[in-house]
């Protein structure tokens, strides 16, 4: 970790300035990460209710097999295009969360802050 010095026309101002970006940054943060607990909680109680209703499909094509009332091909398909409709949802999910938690990886490089390519932040102020 490289330490540099403040430049001697660097006022307190700034620095106040400087720093009150930095509270607002996180403020801003806050609010995103809440968002993402609520997208991905309603993502959790949806994917629950799915699965439910997957799974009573399932019991009921169990029972039309049990009884011999099977639909044959088209009960295959119908399972078939569910799962799939479930696999394109969850996709779209993580790639709305992927967005939604980039918000976190950002880097904020002001006055005298140095980013390393590890994304570790220093703040010399000396």
């Amino acid at each position: 970790m490289a330490s540099s010095a403040l430049p001697s026309t660097f006022s307190s101002t700034d620095l106040k300035s400087h720093l009150q970006a930095l509270l607002d940054e996180k403020e801003k943060q806050l609010q995103q990460a809440g968002h993402l607990g609520q997208r991905v909680l309603a993502q959790q109680m949806e994917l629950e209710e799915r699965i439910r209703q997957l799974s009573a499909y399932a019991d009921s094509d169990d029972e039309a097999d049990f009884l011999g009332k099977g639909r044959g091909e088209v009960k295959g398909k119908e399972r078939q295009d569910r799962y799939q409709d479930l696999a394109q949802t969850l996709a779209a999910w993580d790639s709305e969360n992927a967005q939604l938690s980039s918000a976190f990886s950002t880097e904020v490089c002001l006055l005298s802050v140095e980013c390393s390519e590890n994304s570790n932040i220093f703040l010399s102020l000396i």
